[in-house]
């Protein structure tokens, strides 16, 4: 029985009883969606995230491209300086707390394993950057924000 709890879910608490009906009890943490539990400052949008992206192809493909145009050396230097600005390497690891976060704190882990799943099933495509400011958000607001309705 205990291996039902950690492939729907991620276990039981160590003081915690395990339900009489264990498909009742998974079915049931599908049938709506919760808040979340991230205590962080902030959970950005995708439309918010998009304007990070932006900031940034815009910035690299005309001011940065027009300045550094005989130095590419200072073009990739002034390239990583701006994705350091925008945050291109934070926004991910930000997502994975996000989701640690609602699998160690929520009351819905049979709804957050499911999240992972689809998460991981769907093909995003990486193209000029975008999938590192938007791919989190993405999850969240469209994939997560549905578990409850019929894909």
């Amino acid at each position: 029985m205990k291996n039902f709890f950690r492939k729907v879910a991620f276990g039981l608490e160590p003081d915690e009883k395990a339900p009489s009906d264990p498909l009742v009890w998974a079915q049931k943490q599908v049938d709506s969606i919760p808040d979340f539990n991230w205590t962080g400052k902030h959970i950005y949008s995708e439309k918010e995230m998009r304007k990070y992206w932006t900031t940034q192809r815009v910035e690299e493909n005309t001011t940065l491209r027009r300045k550094y145009k005989n130095d590419p050396e200072g073009l990739r230097r002034a390239e990583r300086k701006l994705e350091a600005d925008t945050g291109k390497q934070l926004w991910p690891a930000n997502e994975l707390c996000i989701r640690h976060s609602e699998g160690l704190r929520s009351d819905h882990p049979v709804l957050a394993k499911l999240w992972y799943f689809w998460g991981n099933h769907f093909t995003i495509s990486d193209t000029q950057t975008l999938g590192s400011y938007s791919t989190g958000a993405y999850q969240r607001e469209f994939i997560r924000a549905n578990m409850d309705k019929k894909f």
